[in-house]
């Protein structure tokens, strides 16, 4: 009898293997009466918008039964602009794939400007995709085809420390920028909320989002993310949304208080959560994978935090001129997995020229906790210097609690020398933060390549059996979720990233894939999967 369950288990997890790569998200939607994606027609998005790309419509809004396009055959680039006053509304299972430019510098983009909106609220069964033309949604698109479109970018009208930008043209003011990769000279570029900004903005709702294959280099150190968010303020919404095989960061924050939760990375190229500009705001339940080596040598940092982004002189608040005004997010539970790129060291007891699991850079702040990292040879590494993160460290304005790094050689470092000392005591006695080279029922081993079908030899399993235990409390303000435990995922409770993610069609987290009964990948298990398991009834698996 044992043997015989066992063919059945066997053929049945053959099945589901089998349907989430044929079906994978032909049926995104379908809960909530959207075509399969494959019978959908195609439009052109530019054809609702003026000759300079803006949309023409007080709200525009997408259905599912269509799937949009930016830019045009022939790789003929656009960036769609939500101007000032309009909305775009995207209903739930819609589809907007944007075509391969193979020109940097003219990246198809979705752009919404400062007082405009995106009411982007997918659900779980019924998400929401941004993609290349090239992705065909059944996940043998490589993985390594980054970059190939400028993704979505968000701005707002609340805080940045920018002073005035100067050169020509001469158009901001101070407490505004130009957004990186943008126009520059374009005042639908502009983010920021100058002298009045509001840090309650609203700049719609981006909820069960996929943005897919984005993030271009414009130019040396100009880039597009793949979320783009810039002075975005705390009434917009941005929960459950993920980042697919982009080749810059994965999500850029320039300034803002927008707060963000339950965000899936997987296989960015560059950092995952780049925060500048002072950025304020709260962020819960994040993930993030990066590439393996030798798909995404860029490798770098999990987090990048920075204060001011290289600006020596920062955007004076009226109040704060002496001090400043930095970035302090405050972050719980997030996983962090690296790839062991770049992993050689070039002096005794130094981590320099590698990326971490954190690296704190000029006059950043902010407060991280219940957090795990691992894949990185640093942990955390603090800047020194006239700017230094680690005088912010020792003035208690940065605050790291309760985290877990795993496998790092160096969990703690300033100026890429490691902790110790009284450093030493602070970080792993009086904080709570464990150096481990295991964590069990967690493995973090992978491998991944990026031919035809994206074949996981080696794949992950991040929801733990058992939590690990903390002491560090998330604050009960009405954002944070209670969670007494360390990491993104917690033991015996179903994952946050379930069906709706790419994962469940790129099997490298089966902790998180979806329900192993639903053979036709339509997010439900019902009498069209029981008819496919019965056909392969004693099925020999040998």
């Amino acid at each position: 009898m044992k043997k015989l369950i066992l063919k059945m288990t066997t053929a049945a997890a053959m099945l589901v293997a089998m349907s989430n790569v044929s079906n994978a998200q032909n049926n995104l939607g379908a809960d909530c009466g959207c075509p399969t994606v494959s019978s959908r027609p195609v439009v052109n998005l530019g054809l609702r918008a003026d000759v300079n790309g803006n949309l023409t419509d007080v709200n525009t809004i997408l259905y599912c039964d269509t799937i949009y396009t930016i830019g045009a055959a022939g790789n003929v680039a656009q960036k769609i602009y939500v101007s000032s006053g309009k909305t775009l509304t995207v209903n739930p299972g819609t589809v907007v794939k944007t075509y391969d430019t193979n020109v940097n510098s003219a990246a198809s983009s979705l752009v919404v400007t400062r007082g405009g909106k995106i009411n982007a609220a997918g659900s779980p069964t019924c998400g929401i995709v941004f993609t290349s033309i090239l992705d065909n949604m059944d996940g043998t698109h490589p993985i390594g085809n980054r970059g190939e479109w400028g993704g979505v970018v968000v701005m707002g009208n609340a805080q940045v420390n920018r002073i005035a930008q100067t050169g020509a043209p001469t158009s901001t003011l101070d407490g505004e920028m130009f957004m990186e990769g943008l126009p520059v000279g374009d005042a639908r570029s502009i983010f920021g909320g100058g002298a009045t900004y509001n840090n309650n903005d609203n700049s719609g709702v981006l909820k069960y989002v996929s943005i897919r294959f984005a993030g271009v280099t414009i130019a040396a150190n100009v880039e597009l993310n793949g979320l783009s968010l810039g002075a975005v303020g705390s009434g917009t919404t941005i929960e459950n949304i993920e980042i697919i095989s982009n080749d810059d960061d994965g999500i850029e924050f320039w300034g803002g208080t927008v707060n963000v939760k339950y965000v899936n990375l997987m296989f960015v190229n560059d950092d995952g959560y780049d925060i500048d500009l002072n950025y304020d705001g709260k962020m819960q339940f994040l993930f993030a994978l990066k590439a393996p080596a030798a798909i995404a040598s860029g490798g770098e940092s999990g987090f990048e935090w920075d204060g001011d982004e290289g600006t020596s002189t920062f955007y004076n608040n009226f109040s704060q001129a002496s001090t400043g005004w930095r970035s302090h997010p405050v972050v719980y539970n997030a996983t962090i997995i690296g790839n062991g790129s770049n992993t050689a060291a070039t002096g005794t007891g130094t981590t320099t020229g590698n990326p971490f699991g954190i690296s704190f850079k000029s006059d950043a702040e902010g407060e991280i906790y219940n957090s795990i990292f691992t894949g990185f040879r640093g942990g955390v590494n603090m800047q020194a210097g006239s700017d230094s993160s680690k005088i912010n460290y020792d003035l208690g304005l940065i605050k790291i609690g309760c985290n877990h790094f795993v496998g790092c050689t160096f969990p703690a470092s300033a100026a890429n020398v490691q902790l110790s000392g009284a450093d030493s005591v602070k970080f792993f006695t009086t904080d709570n933060n464990v150096n481990t080279n295991s964590i069990a029922d967690f493995d973090y081993s992978f491998a991944i390549t990026s031919s035809a079908t994206n074949p996981v030899t080696d794949n992950i399993d991040v929801v733990p059996s058992s939590n690990l235990s903390t002491v560090c409390t998330p604050p009960s303000d009405g954002f944070f979720t209670p969670a007494n435990f360390r990491g993104a995922f917690e033991a015996g409770k179903k994952p946050w990233l379930n069906k709706w993610a790419f994962t469940s069609i790129v099997n490298v987290t089966p902790g998180l894939a979806p329900c192993p009964t639903d053979f036709t990948g339509d997010g439900v298990t019902n009498t069209s999967d029981f008819l496919i398991f019965v056909a392969q009834f004693n099925l020999s698996c040998n």
